[in-house]
This record gives C-alpha cells, sequence and structure tokens, in this order.
C-alpha cells in the first residue's frame, strides 16, 4: 500500500538478492528492511526484462536471485517521424483515498538531439480497509522529476544523458510496511534518491559494438522512531562490447561498483565496498532450430568498515571472488514451443550493509572477518 515499502519478489526472494538497474544503473544496497529500495514510474517505462534465478554472465554481480532490467523511454519513443514537440499532462483521483498529477514534455532540440522531461506528483490520505477503517501510516506524499537528453554523436554513435529525483514525506509507523496497530505511534519520515546515468553506444561492423554506462547514485532515509539518518551512494559503469563471428555472438566487457553507507545525525558509523567484474557471455546457433549458450563471470569483491575521527575499534574487512559459470541448449520444436535446458551459477560477495543496522567497530565486530560469500546454481 505504501510507496516507500514496495518490494519486488522473484520466486519468494526480494530485490535485495535481485541485481535491479534502471537504464543500466544499479538500484543498490538497503538503507532500512522495512522499506524497498527499486523505485520506478511506469509512465516512464519502455521496456522490462526480467530474469528468474541465476542466469547469463552479462547479469550482473550478485544477481542469486536474478535480474531485472528496467529501461525508460526517449524523446525518440514519443515523437512521430517529423514532429517537432509534444506533451501530456494527466490529473488523477483515487477515492480512497489520494490525487495524482504528472506533466510530460518532449521535443527535438536538433536534428539528432532531443528531451524528455517529466514531473508527477501524487499526495494520498489514510486509505479505508474493507471494513471501512481507517488504515493509519498509510498517507504519504510523493514526487518524481526526470530528465533525458539523447542523440546521435555520428552515424554510427549515440549518447543518452538522464537524471531523477525522487522524494516521499509521510508519518510512518517504526516498520513503514507492517500494519499499524491501534495507539501506535507515527513518526515523521523522508526518503529521496537522485540518480544520474550516462549511456553510449558505438557500432562499427560485426566485431565493434560497444555499449557502455555510467552512474552516480544516492538514497538516503531520515526520521524514523529512533529519529535516525542514513545514506548510501553508488558509483560505476559497465563496458560491454559485441562481437558476430558467423554464427557466433559473444558479448564481453568488464563492470565496477563502488558503495558508501553512512548512517547517524551526527555521522557515527560508516561501511564502504566495492565489486569488480569480468564477464563473457556466448550465444552458438548450431543448427536453425538449436541454439547454444555458454559464459563465464568473475566478480571480486571488497568490504571494509571504517574507523571515524574520535572513535576506535579494529574495523572488519573482506576480500573475495569466485568465478560463476553457465550453459545452456535452446531446441525449437515448433514455431511456437520451445524446449529449453540449462545451468548457471552467481556468487554475491559481501556488500555494505543495511544503513539502519551497521556499527562502528568500537560498538564491537558487526562483520565477521572468515564470512564466505553467498552462492547459487
Amino acid at each position: 500500500s505504501l510507496g516507500i515499502a514496495q518490494k519486488i519478489y522473484i520466486r519468494g526472494l526480494e530485490d535485495n538478492f535481485v541485481n535491479v538497474t534502471v537504464d543500466g544503473a544499479p538500484q543498490t544496497s538497503t538503507l532500512f528492511h522495512h522499506i524497498g529500495r527499486v523505485t520506478i514510474d511506469p509512465d516512464l517505462l519502455k521496456q522490462v526484462e526480467v530474469q528468474a534465478g541465476a542466469g547469463e554472465a552479462t547479469s550482473g554481480a550478485g544477481s542469486i536471485g536474478g535480474a531485472i532490467r528496467f529501461k525508460t523511454k526517449n524523446v525518440d519513443d514519443l515523437l512521430a517521424p517529423g514532429d517537432a514537440f509534444g506533451g501530456k499532462v494527466k490529473a488523477s483521483h483515487f477515492t480512497n483515498d489520494g490525487d495524482q498529477y504528472s506533466i510530460s514534455l518532449y521535443g527535438r532540440l536538433a536534428e539528432n538531439w532531443g528531451f524528455l522531461a517529466y514531473y508527477n506528483d501524487t499526495n494520498r490520505e489514510n486509505f479505508e480497509d474493507g471494513n471501512g477503517d481507517e488504515v493509519l501510516g498509510t498517507a504519504s506524499d510523493q514526487s518524481l522529476g526526470f530528465l533525458k537528453v539523447n542523440g546521435r554523436i555520428s552515424d554510427n554513435q549515440s549518447l543518452s544523458l538522464s537524471y531523477e529525483n525522487r522524494n516521499e514525506e509521510a508519518d510512518f509507523s517504526a516498520r513503514p510496511n507492517w500494519h499499524v496497530q491501534p495507539g501506535e505511534t507515527l513518526y515523521a519520515s523522508e526518503a529521496e534518491r537522485e540518480t544520474y546515468v550516462a549511456n553510449y553506444a558505438l557500432h562499427q561492423g560485426n566485431l565493434l559494438s560497444v555499449e557502455a554506462t555510467l552512474y552516480d547514485a544516492s538514497s538516503s532515509f531520515s526520521g524514523g522512531r529512533f529519529d535516525w539518518f542514513t545514506e548510501i551512494s553508488s558509483t560505476g559503469f559497465d563496458v560491454r562490447n559485441t562481437s558476430q563471428l558467423g554464427d557466433h555472438r559473444l558479448v564481453y566487457g568488464v563492470d565496477y561498483r563502488d558503495d558508501q553507507v553512512d548512517s547517524g545525525d551526527p555521522l557515527n558509523a560508516r561501511e564502504e565496498g566495492n565489486v569488480l567484474g569480468i564477464y563473457a557471455q556466448a550465444h552458438s546457433q548450431l543448427t536453425n532450430q538449436l541454439l547454444l549458450s555458454y559464459g563465464v563471470r568473475y566478480d571480486d569483491y571488497e568490504f571494509e568498515q571504517k574507523v571515524l575521527p574520535g572513535d576506535a575499534g579494529e574495523p572488519s574487512k573482506f576480500d573475495d571472488s569466485d568465478i560463476s559459470l553457465n550453459a545452456g541448449l535452446s531446441y525449437e520444436l515448433t514455431e511456437h514451443w520451445v524446449l529449453g535446458v540449462g545451468y548457471a551459477e552467481a556468487y554475491r560477495g559481501k556488500k555494505v550493509g543495511d544503513g539502519f543496522t551497521i556499527e562502528k567497530p568500537s560498538v564491537g565486530v558487526a562483520v565477521d572477518n572468515d564470512l564466505k560469500g553467498e552462492t547459487v546454481s
């Protein structure tokens, strides 16, 4: 019922176990285990790809529960050829109980360049359940702003730059995803997310087809029962190339992400982590009906608690890596029926922790230095 508490599940595993990306930018880490971490407005969506469970090497680091790839629209998806400008204004009313307003504008900046600007504001009051009783802690004010500029640098090069800001404010219960009990206290809280993404593509013949993504994202939560503050920032990139060699298609590349989580106001705990991935995934069309896929991925995780000025204690550290393999066959029985069989592995090392539960080293070692990564098959 609450935007801030919504989560995505794949085969019973929540999105914390799933590699979720928006235009290639991961929706990483957890601010508070009683709220969600994936936010996207369906009005912006062009395409959604869902992979259930461990899959191909291109799925990204830590995709032990699967992967979800959201792709947003751009001006080329909204304007017909020859049109220079367009827009949409939408107003909605929910009888139980709220209002939503949005406006989108899009147009050509030049022959090969265009923009999309979008803003959404949603205000909800406490709704009533099936018995007509008011459900406390379900009111919220949400806003989302999105701006994307994209175009062609040359006939075989393209560039997209986007910015997103999402904010939600409300009086929530101590655990927003739990039902509010009679007489329970509500606490003023605010969550915010800000994301910058750059996507570049270069296509030059069958051997060179480069796709590069660079992103910087930060999310924060403040308030709650203990009037605390936490913020998570993530910066990274993914660079991959696709080569077509006859009936064989090979995708190979490298991705990297650096995370930092801060907690406390004033700041009293910090964790830092990064992961480097190197991957290759191939598809071979053995016959008109038979497709073979096979790939390998190497991930190296590093994690460290930080000792802040004035603090003490021995910080925990983690450094571990692993290789994940996958292979599969797909046979087209008829035009409408395909038989598939496959095996896949995935690995996830220690990431930065839940912003609400991280501790400073002086309180006690919160992470076992002998901790091992998670593996699935």
